[in-house]
């Protein structure tokens, strides 16, 4: 017994220091789109994938600079390379003499070489700083679609830690009035006004209303661990939503947007871009390509080390100018200009295809949004009517003229009108965000 209680107060110690070590945050939608941003693993990865982008753009442009290298070689010869050469090199015509065998070279042999390279004509390149320009094109307008993807998230993530919030408080008030009544109905039962039958009706809707509203919590605690997952958070991490759930169902302002304007038909739009400008590329390799090149050297030769004697050094250089003309590529250009024109075909489809689905998504989102703001207006009446009601009727049953059943009748039906109202009202902030992302907002 005393291993178990010393167990029990170990471990209850340890929590309440992991929940004072817990970390805290106050947080509006708009702070908790920011600090997801900044800390979400996949927009980090498309801002990186933007300065990847950038970065191989800057890399093309510092190609058409010269090419400059020092070379430096030291050697020396242990053995020196021998060769033959025939004896009537040095004879008299008509006179035969024998082969000589001459080693050529020195011991010690040591050059230094400066190099010069620049490209002065590449058909490619205007093609390669188009396609390099459109990649950071792309990968801006990935990054800011994930941008898009991430706030969605984390608004729907925040909404509902808010309607969770709200259910909890709802379940609370539910739970104190069925307390209230049961309280209420104990005494009457006790002066022998009423059957106990009936107290035991009540002790029942108060076990009900505290099982839900332990659910409740624990929905609440959750949609908190969720949020602070999507804001890359750990997941222990308690965040308080400082906005108001009503505060954040505004009137929605309808946008004229076209598909053109939004972010998943321009990706597809640079797509065909890109296809195109490769494409031109591709065709250009047929093209020669022309380039100078210049080099400038002096070595030293002999068989002792005297680097600094006189008439040991010698320079050498050149100036040239190379043209390279492909001439036959085993019909390599063709089949790729043949599988460009195919993807090119294949981002023309989508296009297509994307303009209509993303009118019909504008449409649908914003029906949707006038069909939950109606639904909204209607959950309001009917849970101010509801209110009325119970404030009514909660009169009558304290001086006796309504029956206790009723008043639970009226009791339910708000509960039903608490309900319908937070469901209206996450319906309609739902519906909201996903009007927004369907324009790209």
């Amino acid at each position: 017994m005393k291993r178990t209680l010393f167990l029990l107060l170990l471990l209850g110690n340890l929590a309440l220091a992991f929940a004072q070590e817990a970390t805290r945050l106050t947080l509006t939608l708009d702070e908790a789109i920011e600090l997801g941003l900044s800390n979400r693993p996949d927009f980090n990865r498309a801002r990186i994938q933007e300065a990847i982008a950038e970065n191989n753009r800057s890399q093309l442009t510092t190609s058409t600079r010269p090419q400059i290298k020092a070379n430096v070689d030291a050697r020396y010869n242990i053995q020196l390379q021998k060769s033959v050469i025939p004896g009537n090199v040095f004879n008299i015509p008509g006179q035969s003499s024998e082969d000589q065998v001459i080693a050529f070279g020195t011991k010690n042999n040591y050059s230094g070489t400066v190099s010069l390279d620049q490209a002065i004509f590449d058909p490619r390149f205007s093609t390669q700083k188009l396609t390099a320009t459109l990649n950071g094109q792309a990968a801006s307008q990935q990054t800011e679609l994930t941008r898009l993807d991430a706030a969605y998230n984390i608004s729907l993530a925040y909404y509902d830690v808010l309607i969770q919030r709200e259910r909890t408080a709802l379940s609370e008030e539910n739970l104190s009035r069925n307390q209230a009544l049961y309280q209420t109905t104990k005494t009457r039962v006790d002066n022998g006004t009423l059957y106990a039958s009936e107290l035991n009706r009540l002790q029942l809707d108060v076990r009900n209303a505290q099982a839900s509203l332990d659910r409740d919590r624990r929905a609440y605690e959750l949609s908190i661990a969720f949020l602070a997952r999507q804001l890359g958070q750990d997941p222990t991490t308690i965040i308080e939503a400082s906005d108001k759930l009503q505060d954040l169902a505004i009137t929605y302002e309808p946008v004229a947007k076209g598909p053109e304007d939004l972010l998943d038909y321009q990706i597809e739009k640079t797509n065909l871009q890109l296809n195109s400008a490769a494409m031109r590329e591709e065709k250009r390799t047929a093209l020669p390509t022309v380039s100078a090149y210049a080099l400038y050297g002096a070595q030293h030769l002999s068989n002792d080390f005297n680097v600094f004697a006189d008439n040991t050094w010698s320079t050498f250089s050149y100036l040239g100018i190379k043209v390279a003309v492909p001439i036959y590529d085993g019909g390599l250009r063709k089949s790729r200009t043949n599988g460009i024109a195919l993807q090119m075909d294949l981002n023309r489809e989508n296009l297509q295809e994307l303009q209509s689905q993303l009118s019909y998504e504008i449409k649908r989102t914003a029906i949707q949004v006038h069909d939950t703001e109606v639904q909204l207006q209607n959950a309001e009446e009917n849970l101010a009517l509801a209110r009325t009601i119970l404030a009514e009727d909660e009169v009558r049953f304290q001086q006796g003229a309504l029956l206790q059943s009723d008043l639970r009748n009226t009791q339910y039906s708000l509960r039903d009108a608490e309900n319908g109202y937070l469901t209206s009202l996450y319906d309609y902030l739902n519906a909201l965000a996903a009007y927004r992302r369907a324009l790209g907002s």
